[in-house]
């Protein structure tokens, strides 16, 4: 279900119960399993795991990192 929800919480407040409790279940399932890093969060309408911005490794001085590829697959790479 595509929400207009700024937090998780909200998220599940518009679910009817029945879906609420369904999700809530799967969603626990989840949280015990996600890495260490990762955080819960709203995008697109949904419920997502992402691992934050801050808890990416950023690049050395003096190389730079591009994004390539189609939109059906991203490559990173780094150019010397």
């Amino acid at each position: 279900m595509q929400s207009d929800a700024a937090t998780v919480a909200q998220y599940l407040a518009e679910l009817p119960a029945d879906r609420r409790a369904a999700l809530e279940a799967v969603r626990q399932t989840i949280l015990a399993h996600l890495p260490e890093g990762y955080e819960e969060a709203i995008n697109w309408g949904m419920i997502t795991y992402q691992v934050p911005s801050h808890a990416t490794p950023t690049p050395t001085t003096g190389s730079h990192w591009r994004t390539r590829g189609s939109s059906r697959r991203r490559t990173i790479w780094r150019s010397i």
